[in-house]
């Protein structure tokens, strides 16, 4: 039986996207009003620094957990959260980041940490927040948010 990969990680990209799209964040937005949230280098033209950012998406087979009907994966996620200002209101900015990251937190982890059905479990693993100021002169707080996703590809019909 022949498995589409590339669906399986386009929804799993999708399907986390979407859900960090819900955060309750002060979002700056694209042409279309919608939220900047992009994964890997892929940005909307017009758009500078996206607010969140799908940084790493990397799947590891959990063989001890896999069985002939399907395949586990252990998926390791970073996201970015970026705030810009003033550089004067650095701690503002971080605080911000932060409160930020914690919204991102709040969607993706859910009523039942499956986001939304699509995944068996997500777990976050760690969170941090720096003050940089960028060649302009503009303070930027980066947060990163680490996670794992265990995730299964159904193989073929358990026997």
């Amino acid at each position: 039986m022949t498995f589409d990969w590339t669906q399986w990680y386009d929804d799993g990209i999708d399907a986390l996207v979407a859900r960090i799209e819900t955060a309750a964040i002060d979002w700056a937005t694209d042409a279309n009003g919608d939220p900047w949230v992009i994964f890997g280098q892929r940005r909307p033209p017009g758009i500078g620094t996206p607010r969140a950012e799908v940084v790493r998406y990397s799947p590891q087979l959990d063989e001890a957990n896999t069985n002939r009907g399907y395949e586990l994966y252990r998926i390791q996620v970073e996201i970015l959260v970026v705030r810009e200002g003033d550089p004067q209101a650095a701690q503002a900015n971080r605080r911000q980041a932060i409160r930020d990251m914690a919204a991102v937190q709040t969607v993706l982890y859910g009523d039942d940490r499956t986001l939304g059905g699509t995944c068996e479990k997500l777990t976050f693993q760690s969170t941090d927040a720096v003050s940089l100021e960028n060649s302009e002169g503009e303070a930027v707080s980066v947060g990163l948010i680490q996670l794992e996703i265990m995730r299964q590809a159904r193989l073929r019909d358990a026997v």
